[in-house]
């Protein structure tokens, strides 16, 4: 199983010579300053065993310590800080689960960690959202068996 995901990571600095780890890390340092933030995002899936590729958008809103909310066409996230909702409409069923039962309901904390330790990060291209200068990162998972479903 492979999946690669693409961000926007809206970021000030010159573009010159960039890598993915720079962008990053900065992301990291900048993650650590903020007390809140949303973005769009879009989740590309490929499972190459069974040819399926599947590519979602989405939007996050997200404040500290551990408030979350997470908007796709084929799912609804969303976290108090202690309680995760991952509502899906087409089932019309919504599993509740623990915020501290990592394997079910991933903190973003640990997605940002688990982006520097578990992919390896590919710089695309300056870009721009709203205006605003912003690096196309592309993260693949060192192990193509595991990753972090965003």
């Amino acid at each position: 199983m492979r999946r690669t995901i693409a961000l926007g990571l809206l970021l000030a600095g010159t573009t010159f010579a960039l890598t993915g780890q720079d962008v990053l890390s900065r992301l990291q340092k900048r993650y650590r300053k903020l007390k809140s933030f949303s973005a769009e995002f879009t989740y590309k899936f490929c499972w190459k065993l069974v040819g399926e590729e599947r590519q979602e958008e989405g939007k996050i809103f997200f404040r500290k310590p551990n408030l979350f909310r997470i908007e796709t066409p084929e799912r609804l996230v969303v976290c108090d800080g202690e309680t995760v909702w991952n509502y899906t409409p087409a089932a019309g069923q919504v599993l509740v689960t623990s915020y501290g039962d990592r394997n079910l309901s991933p903190t973003l904390k640990n997605l940002i960690s688990d982006y520097l330790e578990g992919y390896v990060p590919y710089y695309i291209r300056p870009d721009s959202v709203s205006g605003r200068r912003c690096h196309l990162i592309k993260l693949v998972p060192k192990d193509p068996e595991e990753g972090t479903e965003v």
